[in-house]
C-alpha cells in the first residue's frame, strides 16, 4: 500500500519539462512568438501555418496535428509557438495577436513562394487566423478552425457563465496587482473551475486506480498530460480584457464591430474553402460557437464543411485518434475544393 501511495503522489508532483518532440527548425523569433518549420523548406510547395491556442499553456499541444500533416501530406508544415507575456509585451492586444499571425504567414510565404497558404487554428488560434484571413483574403488558400469560438455568445456555455461571475473589476484588479499581466495560475484556475469535479477529484481517482492496477502506461500518460496542463504561461493583461469584453461579452467579431488597426474585421471577406471541426462533448467551445463561421464567410456552399466528432472534448479535438481521422477528412475535402 505504501508503494502505491508513494507512486501516486510522486506522479502528481512530477512535472515534465515542456518542449517539442518533433524535429524542427526555428525560422523566426521575436519577444512574443517563435515560427517553427517541421519539414524541409520546399520552394513553391503548398504550405500550412498551424496556430496553437495562446491560452496559458505551452504551444506543443499542436504537436499531434502537426505530425499528422508531416506524415500524411507533402505540405511544408509550420507552426507558431507563443511565448509567455512579460513586462515588455503585457500591453499587447488582439491586434498584436493577429499581427503576429500575419508576420508568421509572411515568413512562411517568404520560404515557400508568394502564393496563398493554408491556415489551421486550434481554439484561440482559430479565431486569430480567421481575423487575419478576413483582412488578407488573397493570402489564404484554405482555413480550418478547430474548437475555435467564432460566435462567442450563441448557446451560452461555461465560459459565458464564468464571465457572469468574474466581472471586469475582478479581472482588472488581478491584472493591476500583477503589473499588467494575467497570471497563468489564474488562467489555469479558471479552466479548472469550469469542471471542478473532474479537475479536483475525478482525474486523481483515475490516477489512483491506474497506480493500484499497476498500469504504468496509463500512469505515464497521466503524468505527460498533467505536466502539460499544469505548465502555465502568463498572458498579456490588455489582450485578456479585450477578449473578455470585445469577444465573449459583446460578440464584436460576429456583430461587425471589431476593428484592428483601424480596419474592420469582416468574415464575409473570406472566400476560400473553410472547415470547422468540433467535438460534441466540448464544453469550452460549444459546437455552434465554432461552426458559426460557415454562416458568415462568403465561401461557396460546396466549399464549406463542418466535421463533428462524437464523444470528444475540447483538447481531444487536437490529440485523439477519432479527431485525427476528421482532420484527414478535412484535408481531403479541401484538396477537392481547390
Amino acid at each position: 500500500m505504501y508503494g502505491y501511495i508513494n507512486k501516486f503522489w510522486s506522479s502528481i508532483l512530477k512535472h515534465e519539462e515542456q518542449s517539442w518532440n518533433l524535429e524542427h527548425t526555428n525560422c523566426f523569433e521575436n519577444n512574443f512568438m517563435v515560427v517553427k518549420c517541421f519539414t524541409n523548406y520546399h520552394d513553391n510547395k503548398e504550405a500550412i501555418l498551424i496556430n496553437p491556442p495562446m491560452a496559458g499553456h505551452h504551444s506543443n499541444i499542436a504537436q499531434t496535428v502537426i505530425k499528422n500533416y508531416v506524415d500524411n501530406t507533402d505540405y511544408a508544415v509550420y507552426s507558431i509557438e507563443w511565448k509567455a507575456a512579460t513586462q515588455e509585451t503585457k500591453n499587447y492586444s488582439i491586434a498584436e495577436i493577429v499581427d503576429s499571425v500575419g508576420i508568421a504567414a509572411f515568413i512562411v510565404m517568404s520560404f515557400e513562394g508568394e502564393g496563398p497558404i493554408h491556415l489551421a487554428g486550434l481554439c484561440q488560434g482559430g479565431w486569430a487566423e480567421a481575423m487575419w484571413a478576413s483582412l488578407n483574403p488573397n493570402s489564404v488558400k484554405s482555413l480550418i478552425v478547430a474548437g475555435s469560438p467564432i460566435d462567442f455568445v450563441i448557446d451560452g456555455g461555461k465560459c459565458q457563465d464564468w464571465l457572469k461571475v468574474a466581472n471586469n473589476l475582478y479581472i482588472q484588479s488581478i491584472i493591476d496587482f500583477n503589473c499588467g499581466v494575467w497570471p497563468g495560475e489564474y488562467q489555469l484556475l479558471g479552466f479548472k473551475m469550469l469542471n471542478p469535479y473532474e479537475r479536483f477529484f475525478e482525474t486523481y481517482y483515475k490516477l489512483w486506480k491506474s497506480v493500484c492496477n499497476e498500469d504504468n502506461n496509463t500512469v505515464n500518460k497521466w503524468v505527460r498530460n498533467n505536466s502539460w496542463y499544469e505548465h502555465i504561461q502568463d498572458l498579456p493583461g490588455k489582450m485578456v480584457m479585450e477578449v473578455c469584453n470585445n469577444l465573449f461579452r459583446n460578440n464584436d467579431l460576429i456583430n461587425g464591430k471589431l476593428y484592428l488597426d483601424g480596419r474592420n474585421v469582416d468574415l464575409s471577406k473570406i472566400t476560400c474553402p473553410v472547415v470547422a471541426i468540433t467535438g460534441d462533448d466540448d464544453d469550452i467551445t460549444l459546437t455552434r460557437q465554432c461552426s458559426a463561421i460557415l454562416d458568415y464567410v462568403s465561401t461557396p456552399e460546396e466549399h464549406k464543411k463542418h466535421y463533428r466528432i462524437q464523444h470528444c472534448g475540447h483538447i481531444a479535438i487536437f490529440i485523439s485518434k477519432p479527431a485525427l481521422d476528421k482532420w484527414r477528412d478535412a484535408r481531403n475535402f479541401i484538396r477537392g475544393a481547390i
